[in-house]
């Protein structure tokens, strides 16, 4: 999977649940998990209350053809680089939409920086 790290804009921050590492995938709505060898399944993991890692298969962000339900092959088992890019920084409205999918996976915990952004998780 490519690795993406984003940052939450100045006024915005991540939260972070009991079920820190969460499968989303758009045809499998939360709060089920989709299986990971799903085209269009991504792995959210927010490291931070700044940054998230958001993982994903290269082929599904190649080929806007490709189904997010097509089950890929498992990837060859050889040492290869990995690609991670960062610097990207998030506009609220994605980073509250990520927490509201993230609050949706979570069985009881959710922890936010300040009220009002766990507040604003759950308008989104």
């Amino acid at each position: 999977m490519e690795w993406e790290v984003f940052e939450a804009e100045s006024g915005s921050a991540f939260i972070t649940t009991d079920s820190p590492v969460s499968l989303y995938n758009s045809e499998v709505p939360p709060p089920a998990e989709a299986g990971l060898a799903f085209a269009g399944t991504f792995v959210f993991f927010p490291v931070s209350s700044h940054f998230a890692l958001l993982m994903r298969h290269p082929e599904y962000r190649k080929d806007s053809n490709i189904s997010a339900m097509t089950v890929l092959p498992d990837p060859p088992n050889v040492d290869s680089r990995l690609s991670i890019t960062h610097g990207v920084v998030w506009k609220q409205r994605i980073v509250n939409n990520f927490n509201w999918k993230m609050m949706q996976f979570s069985d009881r915990l959710i922890v936010g920086e300040s009220k009002y952004i766990l507040e604003a998780c759950t308008s989104s």
